[in-house]
């Protein structure tokens, strides 16, 4: 089409990395959304996995948009989280 939109795209269609769009390790996280017990460890890790991202503005735009949705991490809900495998006992325990 010749709208304005679509020609600014053709133009800029070579210059666009297509790495940036491809799934990452991190979709892992993605997919265990659902997974209640698994919620608040896969939320930190993913946080922490963002710090270490190479495109700093993708990073902090994910950082943002992770950081609304954090409320649920209190002292009442993080308790789920005795219930994941993935963390050892001893961390558990303190």
């Amino acid at each position: 089409p010749e709208t304005i939109l679509f020609k600014r795209f053709k133009k800029q269609w070579r210059s666009i990395s297509l790495n940036d769009f491809i799934p990452a390790p991190e979709s892992i996280f993605w997919h265990e959304a659902p997974m209640a017990v698994r919620a608040p460890f896969n939320d930190l890790q993913l946080m922490k996995v963002l710090k270490e991202y190479p495109h700093e503005k993708v990073a902090h735009a994910a950082q943002a948009a992770i950081s609304r949705h954090l409320w649920y991490l209190s002292e009442h809900l993080i308790g789920l989280s005795l219930f994941d495998d993935r963390i050892d006992t001893e961390t558990k325990k303190n």
